[in-house]
């Protein structure tokens, strides 16, 4: 008997240890600097799968009327990510082809044109499941490359009824995730779920600006020009209400499947260790 009750307990104390370094959801990171995820189409964007989740990327700049967003083209520059050309002044020889707010040398052949300053350019997010957003990393920058992540709040999802204002980082519709300064702290770890079972700000949507609220220490705009290279997210655990590795549903994970077997196995070896004694 003694045996048997100290096999069970150290099959119990390993399927108790698997299980705590278990991860709690799936995290992937979408490369945007290499040749696995490159935009097409008219206007170009990208729609690129890691795990079981499938992001849809899009390029978007305040160009439209008064100010509003307009869808621009999704660019590659590899190895350093993904930029944006919005609006009438840019193009493909226009010196900043990132997502950039420049106030100077904004139009193409780097000349200045009135009326160019103060933009916002913006990479949308879209994911065919909730995730959490959780790291942003950017390849390139000029001169400065400050940046705001928002979270989608839900409810209807229209990029063209966004007026972007200066000094003012709220946006209908959407919450402010967190602001940084890249060209400091590069990648940027957002802190959106800080404890994935408890989190509430999961989300289908994301959105990446160029920082266009009031100076705040080292954040200013008007001089930031980057290029983002990788973004990491993670999906909604089964325990929170989402789909875990599998998408949805309540079929096993395959790291729960091997647990329960190890612990039927160790029962079983534990219980002929008792006959033979």
């Amino acid at each position: 008997m003694k045996l048997q009750i100290s096999g069970l307990l150290g099959v119990a104390a390993l399927v108790a240890g698997l299980a705590a370094s278990a991860p709690a959801s799936a995290q992937g990171t979408w490369n945007f600097g290499g040749s696995t995820c490159n935009p097409s189409g008219t206007p170009p964007s990208a729609t690129c799968t890691v795990g079981s989740v499938t992001a849809t990327i899009t390029a978007w700049g305040n160009t439209g009327t008064n100010g509003k967003f307009v869808q621009g083209k999704l660019a590659e520059f590899d190895p350093s990510g993904f930029g944006a050309y919005t609006g009438p002044n840019e193009t493909t020889v226009n010196g900043h082809h990132a997502f950039d707010n420049k106030t100077t040398n904004c139009g193409s052949n780097g000349t200045t044109n009135t009326g160019c300053g103060g933009s916002v350019e913006a990479m949308l997010l879209g994911f065919d499941q909730q995730v959490s957003l959780d790291q942003v990393k950017i390849g390139w920058y000029l001169t400065d490359a400050d940046l705001s992540v928002y979270r989608w709040n839900g409810g209807t999802l229209d990029m063209t009824t966004i007026a972007p204002t200066l000094g003012n980082t709220a946006l209908a519709g959407w919450t402010l995730v967190g602001s940084n300064d890249m060209h400091v702290t590069n990648p940027y770890d957002t802190g959106n779920c800080a404890d994935p079972k408890t989190c509430s700000n999961y989300s289908s949507y994301f959105l990446i600006t160029t920082y266009f609220g009031a100076k705040s220490g080292n954040l200013d705009s008007g001089n930031d020009a980057f290029k983002i290279q990788t973004i990491t997210a993670s999906l909604k655990p089964k325990d929170n209400g989402g789909g875990g590795n599998n998408g949805g549903g309540n079929v096993p994970e395959p790291a729960s499947l091997a647990l329960a077997g190890l612990a039927l196995a160790g029962a079983g070896f534990a219980r002929r260790r008792g006959r033979r004694d």
